[in-house]
């Protein structure tokens, strides 16, 4: 496919786990012909990695910086000239029938798709099975993701399709959340605001490979409470955008 790019933000834990479940990821991306950049943001790129000639990697120097998931896809759009991104979680996988699905309907028309409408959380087992080769498993009907029972999953979470000139036009993501959470939701509240079209292909669910999902890397950081007001508040990014006339988005976000 020579109009659309995966972007794939990422950095490897101690344990290597994620680095595992991009490897998932980034084979899946390859069977359906989608051409990746991988955005680590990191202190340095992981030298251990496996990927492929379809794969671009980008490193974007932390400085010691807690992982900046808004950072890394900043700069994977300002690498590209792709008219249709996939924003790709690393550790995250739909059909690729329903990831089809969704860059069709961008090619049509629709400015925003998230490919799935519910989120299954797969066991080290079921995750171990795909990573030796089986195919995806089938989400049983009503299946949740219980870790999160009662959150509402984003628009722009896990995994979204949308045209570039929709990112673009609200400036990208809002690269003030510091470690995880908020930072999909002010995209989506963006998004939102644009006025621009968005859908959900709600009889697919998006499957979320197993990793250690500690309460002080996900609620308990020090940062979640202030991405949390950042995200009532809404994004930055468009009015950073407005605030800077006469360069492009991708200037800006270089």
């Amino acid at each position: 496919m020579t109009d659309v790019v995966a972007i794939v933000p990422y950095r490897v834990d101690e344990a290597g786990v994620r680095r595992r479940n991009l490897e998932i990821v980034l084979r899946w991306l390859g069977e359906g012909g989608i051409p990746v950049v991988l955005a680590e943001h990191a202190d340095a790129p992981d030298d251990s990695l496996a990927s492929s000639d379809t794969v671009t990697r980008l490193h974007i120097p932390a400085g010691g910086a807690p992982f900046n998931k808004s950072r890394a896809c900043n700069a994977g759009f300002a690498s590209t000239e792709a008219p249709i991104l996939a924003l790709v979680d690393a550790d995250t996988l739909v059909p690729m029938a329903s990831l089809i699905a969704a860059i069709d309907a961008v090619r049509d028309g629709i400015d925003v798709v998230r490919p799935f409408g519910r989120l299954i959380e797969l066991d080290e087992e079921a995750t171990r099975r795909i990573l030796e080769g089986a195919g995806l498993p089938e989400a049983e009907s009503g299946a949740r993701d219980d870790s999160r029972e009662g959150e509402r999953i984003p628009l722009g979470g896990g995994i979204v399709v949308l045209a570039s000139s929709a990112y673009e036009s609200v400036g990208g993501m809002d690269e003030s959340f510091e470690g995880w959470g908020g930072e999909d939701d002010a995209l989506s509240a963006a998004l939102g605001r644009a006025g621009l079209k968005c859908g959900i292909l709600e009889p697919s669910a998006a499957l979320h490979l197993a990793h250690p999902r500690s309460m002080e890397s996900r609620y308990g950081h020090a940062h979640y409470a202030s991405n949390l007001e950042r995200a009532r508040g809404g994004s930055a990014a468009a009015e950073t955008a407005r605030a800077a006339p006469g360069r492009t988005s991708r200037d800006r976000l270089r």
